[in-house]
C-alpha cells in the first residue's frame, strides 16, 4: 500500500480501474478495489484496528508521513492525480452476457488474473449471488469444503450444484457459459424458490457431512468438482423422496461409484462434455436413489 501512495506522490503512471455499471446506475469495482481502499485508508489516516496509516516502506522524503502531515505541494500532487476508470455498461436483456464475461476474463491488470466466479460476482451481482454467499457460510458446508477460498472456488462449486440440480437437462458446453447463463437468468431469483433451495442445500450438506465429511467433494485427497457436483446432486434428488436414515448406506453408495469404471471415466477426463455430465449425474442419482 505504501508503494502505491508513493507512486502517486511521484507522479508515476498507475494501472486504471475497471467498473461495471449496474441496472440501478451504481458501479461495482471489478478490478482496482485494493487501490481504492488504500486511498480511503490513507486519506482517513487509519488502517484496520485503529492503526495509523504512516508511510514506511518508501523513499526517505516520504517516510513517516501521513496524509495530514504531507506538505502542501505533496498533498496537491496527490489530490490532483487522475486514475483512469474503464466503465462497462451492458444490457442483460440484449444477450450481452457472454461478450462482457469474455472481456473481463481477459483482464490481467496489475498482474492479477481474475477467476471465473470473481467475474460473475461483479457482472451478475444480486439476490442469487447473496444466496450463494449465505450458503457458503453454512457450518456443514464449511466442514465439507474446508477453509474459505480467496478466489471464490467454494462459491462456484455451490453455483455448479444449483445449476445442475435445477437445469441439468439444459446443459450445453462450455461449462462457464452454462453457469453464466444460470446466474444471469436467475440473478434476482426469478423462477427460483429461495426457501426451497435453502432447505435442499442445508439437508444435502447435513447428510453429506454426517455420512461422508470431506470425502463428499474428494474422491482422493483433492476437491474434484465433477465428483462433487454428482454427489451433491445425487443426494439432493434422493432427499426429494424423503429423509435418508442410514448413514452407512451413503458411504456404501459412494464406494460403489468409485468402483464403477464408467462413473470414474466421467469424473476423470473431458468432464465438461455433455455426455460425461449427463452420465455422472445419472449414475450418482441412481446409486443414491436406492438408499433407505
Amino acid at each position: 500500500m505504501d508503494r502505491f501512495i508513493e507512486s502517486l506522490l511521484l507522479g508515476f503512471p498507475i494501472p486504471g480501474i475497471f467498473l461495471v455499471q449496474q441496472g440501478d446506475s451504481s458501479y461495482l469495482v471489478l478490478d482496482g478495489q485494493q487501490r481504492l481502499m488504500t486511498l480511503e485508508f490513507f486519506y482517513s489516516g487509519e488502517l484496520g484496528g485503529g492503526q495509523t496509516f504512516t508511510l514506511e516502506n518508501v523513499a526517505d522524503e516520504f517516510r513517516g508521513l501521513t496524509y495530514r502531515t504531507l506538505s502542501d505541494t505533496q498533498r496537491r500532487a496527490l489530490d490532483t492525480t487522475f486514475i483512469h476508470a474503464t466503465i462497462v455498461r451492458y444490457n442483460i436483456s440484449q444477450g450481452e452476457n457472454d461478450s462482457i464475461y469474455t472481456l473481463f476474463e481477459r483482464l490481467n491488470t496489475g498482474g492479477t488474473t481474475l477467476y471465473p466466479q470473481e467475474i460473475r460476482v461483479a457482472l451478475y451481482n444480486g439476490p442469487l449471488v447473496e444466496l450463494l454467499r449465505e450458503f457458503n457460510e453454512l457450518p456443514d458446508w464449511r466442514d465439507i469444503y474446508g477453509p474459505h477460498s480467496e478466489r471464490l472456488r467454494d462459491e462456484e462449486l455451490i453455483l455448479r450444484f444449483l445449476a445442475f440440480y435445477r437445469n441439468s437437462d439444459r446443459y450445453r458446453r462450455p461449462l462457464k457459459a452454462f453457469l453464466n447463463e444460470f446466474l444471469a437468468d436467475h440473478r434476482d431469483l426469478q423462477d427460483l424458490d429461495a426457501e426451497g433451495l435453502r432447505r435442499t442445500f442445508r439437508e444435502t450438506c447435513d447428510i453429506a457431512n454426517r455420512a461422508l465429511g470431506k470425502s463428499t467433494l474428494r474422491p482422493g485427497s483433492q476437491v474434484n468438482a465433477a465428483f462433487a457436483d454428482s454427489i451433491l446432486v445425487g443426494l439432493a434428488r434422493r432427499l426429494e423422496i424423503g429423509p435418508i436414515t442410514g448413514l452407512a448406506s451413503v458411504t456404501a453408495a459412494r464406494e460403489s461409484l468409485l468402483n464403477d469404471p464408467e462413473y470414474l471415466n466421467s469424473i476423470s477426463s473431458a468432464t465438461a462434455s455433455e455426455e460425461r455430465v449427463y452420465k455422472r449425474l445419472q449414475i450418482a442419482s441412481e446409486a443414491f436413489r436406492a438408499l433407505p
